[in-house]
């Protein structure tokens, strides 16, 4: 998994479109999950439209909030700190079934 860190503007969310588009021109049959804040969904979205068009059949954006219901996971509201510890714990005990960058 790459961590990508770095001020506003910098570059981070191209990097990884530039990595989705890298490996759908490899690997056209796996599905890909981008999981971002709520607040950008839309526009992601919109922004992939644009870059991946055919490809993006292959790859969902979701937030948090829509992962935990697509998986119809019952939980109470939480915290920033409380989903990146859930988060933290489903990664690592599905780590060797996911590919991340």
């Amino acid at each position: 998994m790459d961590i990508l860190i770095g001020s506003l503007g910098s570059g981070k969310t191209y990097m990884c479109y530039r990595k989705i588009k890298e490996t759908l021109k490899v690997n056209k049959k796996d599905k890909i999950i981008m999981i971002i804040p709520d607040q950008f969904s839309l526009e992601v979205q919109r922004e992939l439209i644009d870059i991946l068009a055919p490809g993006l059949l292959l790859v969902e954006v979701l937030s948090f909030n829509n992962l935990v219901q697509k998986a119809n996971i019952k939980v109470p509201i939480l915290d920033d700190l409380e989903r990146i510890m859930i988060l933290k714990k489903v990664i690592e005990e599905h780590k060797k079934e996911l590919s991340f960058f």
